[in-house]
């Protein structure tokens, strides 16, 4: 079997969705099913151009130099990922030249699915493609753009094609089930609930040692609260930020709350840690690799993280808490 997975969200930007996406085409591999990845040019930090291709390792989770940037492999196995421009501004629809590309690659390598990263665009260009050779689509579907594309006319009516036509609908939790049920009128059967999933390395026991290696890199003294994940508005790090700073600091004077992760909220969220007086207390890290992160876990007295919605946007769920979880 021959699948292709069109996304924006993929390697080396960080994130959940990326994980999710990531870990399952390496799973798809090690079944022996070959995957090709359409992901955009403009963000990949390597040497390879548009119309290069790199392979990932077939093994899932993290890549051979326990970092960020993945190596290729020589041997040709593992996930063959394509960067293409995905979007050009002065034509409408922005992504159709990606679309002509995709239809001719679809039609030379006789793809038995074509994976969506998320309705849309990715979706609309799918269904386009269907439309025109009949290849099926499969479409995943998280909270946030759920909640959002739903509250908007236009966008609600193309996000209800693209599910209308789809093979199937992949999630992550029955609020999006119920959601696109409730409002674009989705066959429940049609429906597959794919919660995320860790990698074995997630769960490898770290020895002490390459805690204290780690700790020592990072200018970090147990004892530590760990809070990790993008700094945006809905992850609630100004109330974890709060909360500490409420902590008894005759009992706790020794903690640190260090907060893995970089986004949008890093500057707002550094005003909140002086205003608490915390900056002894409180410590954001924005460049640690995968191997670094699972040595933190190792190490922590407790992980925490406050997810709150606001507006539409919410927390789908969190791979970070299995992550913890994975290390007690």
């Amino acid at each position: 079997m021959k699948i292709l997975l069109i996304t924006e969200y993929w390697e080396p930007e960080v994130g959940g969705i990326q994980r999710y996406l990531y870990g399952l085409c390496s799973e798809m591999v090690r079944g022996d099913i070959g995957v090709t990845v359409i992901a955009p040019q403009d963000n990949f930090r390597s040497a390879n151009t548009a119309d290069g291709f790199s392979i990932y390792p077939a093994a899932g989770g993290t890549p051979p130099d326990g970092g960020g940037n993945f190596q290729n492999d020589d041997a040709g196995t593992g996930i063959r990922v394509i960067r293409r421009r995905f979007h050009w501004p002065v034509v409408k629809p922005s992504w159709l030249s990606l679309y002509r590309w995709v239809k001719k690659q679809a039609e030379r390598e006789k793809y038995d699915y074509i994976f969506c990263g998320k309705g849309l665009f990715e979706g609309r260009l799918a269904r386009r493609i269907y439309k025109q050779t009949g290849v099926p689509y499969v479409v995943f579907t998280y909270a946030k753009e759920v909640n959002e594309w739903l509250g908007l006319g236009k966008t609600k009516r193309h996000l209800k094609q693209v599910i209308g036509d789809a093979e199937l609908v992949v999630g992550i939790n029955d609020m999006v089930r119920d959601k696109l049920m409730g409002e674009l009128e989705l066959d429940r059967n049609k429906f597959l609930k794919l919660t995320p999933g860790l990698d074995n390395f997630w769960f490898e026991a770290v020895d002490s040692e390459e805690v204290a290696g780690v700790l020592s890199k990072c200018e970090i003294k147990k004892p530590y609260v760990l809070s990790v994940g993008r700094l945006q508005a809905r992850k609630g790090f100004d109330d974890l930020i709060e909360a500490f700073g409420k902590l008894d600091q005759v009992k706790f004077e020794d903690y640190q709350l260090v907060i893995v992760g970089d986004g949008p909220e890093e500057e707002r969220l550094q005003a909140i840690v002086e205003q608490e007086w915390l900056n002894n207390n409180v410590v954001f890290l924005d460049d640690v690799n995968d191997r670094e992160l699972r040595a933190f876990y190792a190490g922590a007295e407790l992980f925490a993280l406050t997810p709150k919605t606001v507006g539409e946007d919410v927390e789908g769920v969190g791979i970070v808490y299995l992550e913890a979880a994975a290390q007690g």
